[in-house]
């Protein structure tokens, strides 16, 4: 497998060859949001309904079921947090 290919980001592959993460990477783009502006960026990222900590429970899902109590020891980063005005690309493993 190719660093980096889309193969090799699955769990279920990554589990399978043997491999623990350490971090899992989740860029997040606001769809329509209107404006370039940090703190309405902040405010929809941190919106109990739809935010990071939405995020974070969708990205634990399946490192829960795939690794299961050693899921807890894989750190969750936010590298890009940016809006974009269609076709966003949300959750990349």
């Amino acid at each position: 497998m190719e660093p980096g290919s889309t193969t090799f980001r699955r769990p279920s592959t990554i589990k399978a060859a043997g491999v623990m993460p350490e971090f899992l990477i989740c860029h997040r783009y606001e769809q329509n949001a209107g404006q370039e502006n940090d703190a309405l960026l902040l405010q929809l990222a941190s919106a109990s309904a739809t935010g990071w900590s939405v995020d974070a429970a969708l990205l634990r899902g399946p490192l829960n079921d795939f690794f299961g109590a050693a899921a807890a020891n894989v750190e969750l980063c936010v590298t890009e947090n940016n809006s974009v005005h269609n076709n966003p690309h949300g959750l990349l493993f």
